[in-house]
């Protein structure tokens, strides 16, 4: 599971290039710190030069939820910033 997952973080840090990955679903929250260091490694392995720079990978603190909270806060941003 860690080198499926660090292939597909790869393939987004060498395309996007973010700063910072946050891993999240069920596979992550019952996963222990191993599972985490072997995404990070996997990750690093396939990651172009340039892009290593400074990428924080991390694993999420919102839970299971994350997605549901990140929806519901982007909707009450927009409503908000409609209503002004």
């Amino acid at each position: 599971a860690s080198d499926l997952i660090g292939i597909a973080a790869s393939t987004l840090i060498n395309v996007l290039d973010p700063r910072i990955v946050v891993l999240s679903g069920s596979v992550i929250e019952k996963g222990d710190t191993d599972l985490i260091s072997g995404i990070k490694s996997a990750t690093m392995e396939k990651v172009l030069g340039s892009a290593k720079r400074d990428v924080m990978i991390e694993k999420s603190s919102l839970g299971q939820f994350a997605g549901i909270k990140g929806i519901c806060g982007l909707i009450y941003e927009k409503t908000i910033f409609i209503l002004k």
